[in-house]
């Protein structure tokens, strides 16, 4: 976590404003890398409230920051090839790392930094020098005020950093989601911001109804769930002596949460696959509306691709062993397929059968 102050070191950066962070002495290692002038990106985040950033970093290591996504960013006025940015080491990975940034004066100011500024506009001579200073009465009467102040600069900021999905924290994100989506996009059961996120941004960015949306949105789905650990199933028996209600021991696609195998997902119709159409006698007149939502998990104990293993070219199901029907392998799906597919059309679900 990182804590970005104004160059007075007492009033935090405002709300909304994106930082990137670079570490300058470490090599690009991977593709996904981005490398620039400043460094190997590690991150980027949005500022909120308290100017903090939820960016993390190893502690005495050097990284350099910089700013934009706002018109209250540091340096916005300013053009150049070169965009504003500030160095500094991270500390304790215990606590936010504190970042002063030099030559820039924040909007929202601290309960001290409001004090200080009433400070400075008292006239000469009214007040002496202790009671200008901690522990005087007039100071005191400078921190109540500058502590009420402060108080409402931190809910305006609360209401800013929630304007904005990218700045949204907690039940921020899903009060965003449900201004959009109404109930059709509900964060699941123990699914962290982040995945939450990611699945927003998709249904927000990708076109509704096309085949491939709807591939990103389920794949999105099968990548959230699978992320999330469900305690007290697993191998645990119930009350009457049988297998648990989740299951147990059928592993069936992997997306009970937690177990590492995250489905491939493959949506198709008779017009983009006719070969995958006649194979599985899927609207074999090309008339009902309907189209697949194939999901499986190319491994020793399931389903296998045709041609080869996880050939991702054909997205082929073994055709002795699947299953074909209306019915969704997780009701969730199937209703976040229907929020997003098109009037008139009709899903199949295609899964391998696990023995």
């Amino acid at each position: 976590m990182l804590q970005f102050w104004d160059e007075t070191g007492l009033n935090p950066l405002p709300a909304g404003i994106l930082v990137t962070v670079y570490q300058t002495d470490e090599p690009a290692i991977g593709a996904w890398q981005t490398v620039t002038g400043f460094g190997v990106e590690i991150g980027s985040g949005f500022t909120i409230a308290g100017g903090l950033c939820n960016i993390s970093v190893a502690q005495a290591v050097a990284y350099i920051a910089t700013f934009s996504g706002s018109g209250q960013a540091p340096g916005a006025t300013q053009s150049g090839p070169v965009p504003p940015f500030v160095a500094f080491v991270g500390g304790n990975p215990l606590l936010p790392t504190s970042i002063t940034v030099p030559g820039y004066r924040s909007p929202t100011l601290s309960t001290i930094g409001y004090a200080q500024s009433q400070i400075a506009v008292w006239p000469k001579g009214w007040i002496d020098s202790s009671g200008s200073t901690p522990g005087g009465v007039p100071y005191n009467i400078a921190i109540l005020l500058g502590a009420l102040f402060a108080k409402a600069d931190s809910f305006g900021e609360i209401l800013h950093g929630a304007l904005r999905l990218q700045s949204c924290t907690g039940s921020q994100i899903d009060t965003w989601a449900y201004d959009f989506f109404g109930g059709n996009l509900p964060r699941y059961a123990g699914e962290g911001d982040a995945s939450y996120y990611a699945r927003i941004l998709i249904a927000l960015q990708t076109p509704k109804t096309t085949l491939a949306d709807i591939q990103a949105m389920a794949q999105a789905f099968y990548d959230a769930v699978n992320g999330i650990q469900i305690p007290g199933q697993g191998m645990s028996l119930d009350l009457q002596g049988g297998l648990d209600v989740q299951g147990a021991l059928d592993v069936t696609q992997g997306d009970s949460g937690g177990s590492g195998l995250v489905p491939t997902v493959f949506v198709w119709d008779r017009q983009s696959r006719p070969d995958l159409a006649d194979k599985y006698n899927v609207n074999p007149s090309n008339d009902d509306g309907s189209f697949v939502i194939q999901v499986g998990i190319g491994d020793a104990t399931g389903w296998y691709l045709d041609y080869s293993y996880l050939d991702y070219d054909t997205y082929l199901i073994d055709p002795g062993s699947y299953t074909l029907s209306s019915d969704p392998p997780d009701p969730r799906l199937g209703a976040l397929v229907n929020f997003v597919k098109a009037a008139g059309t009709w899903p199949l679900y295609l899964t391998a059968d696990l023995t």
